[in-house]
């Protein structure tokens, strides 16, 4: 849509044109709209490369050097934002990008997200420390998704609906006036919305729910002691096992990194051993599990498919798998 001839001239006047030639005009108030309707930065940067063809057009040299001019204080202003931003929503970012193309070089990376070079280097830092990526010479790449931990603030953020459902199922097993297990995992993390109306004993290592379920009037909240883990909101260590153990719960809610036709499995020692330990201090255990997990076999065995009550996932598994269930007398709903 082409402006009104009272904003063309406005436009006009504001890029210098004294004498406009209607043969550049059409074109010119393309450009015009958007800087006078002063649409979303990304989308002018994007707007102006989509129309280099204007080049060919016989446009005088001021357009030329105002809209060079305009996407330099764009870049410059982006620069500037994504400089400042909060390292967790730059490192989401970078993380991001690093999935969708699995290689990536560097110079992109800093091109595409408007960041020194300095503050690039530092973020890829922590993302490879965090197992999350590996980098190469020149570039990155996506880590191997098998034996790592997956910080929480990633993880929250990923099969959300998924998440949801299996967590309307595990509602079901939420009673009055009763104990229960809850780990750290963003799954579970899911479930506390359900507890808002109900009277409950919750034992967790997880901050999160700490804080959430703490929110409640008639629920009471118990959190384990320990170290809180990198990258996460997990208490965990020697001093959360022996918490634990103080406990008989009715039922301990848990996820898990992976699973497969033998067992459950974890990324994280840490991780692992309190989770055993809310298992063997459980009568019954439901575990989370959405179906991305399954056939994933991690470095740390949780525990095995007599331990499992319930297993709740948000996909039919195959027919074998819930054949080798039914022989552990473990109960699989979706």
């Amino acid at each position: 849509m082409l402006l009104s001839s009272y904003k063309l001239r406005i436009a006009e006047e504001k890029l210098g044109l004294t004498q406009p030639d209607d043969n550049y005009r059409p074109i010119l108030s393309q450009y015009a709209q958007i800087t006078m309707m002063m649409i979303d930065d990304i989308c002018i940067c994007g707007y102006l490369k989509r129309f280099n063809f204007v080049q060919n057009c016989s446009l005088p040299v001021e357009i030329y050097k105002t809209l060079a001019c305009f996407r330099k204080l764009i870049i410059i202003k982006k620069k500037s934002e994504a400089e400042t931003m909060l390292e967790s929503e730059r490192l989401d970012l970078i993380f991001s990008a690093i999935q969708k193309k699995q290689i990536i070089s560097n110079e992109e990376l800093r091109k595409n997200l408007f960041v020194s070079q300095a503050t690039l280097r530092r973020d890829l830092l922590k993302l490879e420390k965090n197992g999350l990526i590996v980098r190469i010479r020149g570039g990155v790449s996506l880590a191997s998704k098998g034996n790592r931990e997956i910080p929480y603030y990633i993880r929250e953020e990923e099969r959300l609906n998924e998440k949801e459902y299996m967590c309307k199922i595990a509602s079901e097993y939420v009673e009055e006036n009763n104990s229960y297990f809850m780990d750290s995992s963003s799954t579970v993390n899911r479930l506390c919305d359900h507890f808002w109306d109900k009277r409950a004993v919750i034992i967790t290592n997880c901050l999160n729910n700490a804080i959430i379920l703490g929110s409640y009037m008639h629920v009471d909240v118990y959190i384990t002691g320990g170290g809180v883990k990198k990258n996460s909101s997990s208490v965990v260590g020697e001093v959360g096992r022996e918490y634990i153990s103080n406990f008989n719960a009715e039922i301990a809610f848990i996820s898990c990194r992976g699973l497969d036709m033998d067992g459950v499995y974890e990324a994280s020692f840490a991780q692992a051993r309190i989770k055993q330990h809310m298992i063997n201090n459980s009568k019954r255990v439901v575990l989370l599990c959405d179906d991305s997990k399954f056939g994933s076999r991690q470095l740390i065995n949780l525990t095995s498919y007599d331990n499992v009550d319930v297993l709740i996932t948000n996909a039919k598994p195959s027919q074998s798998f819930l054949e080798r269930m039914k022989g552990f007398g473990c109960e699989v709903r979706w």
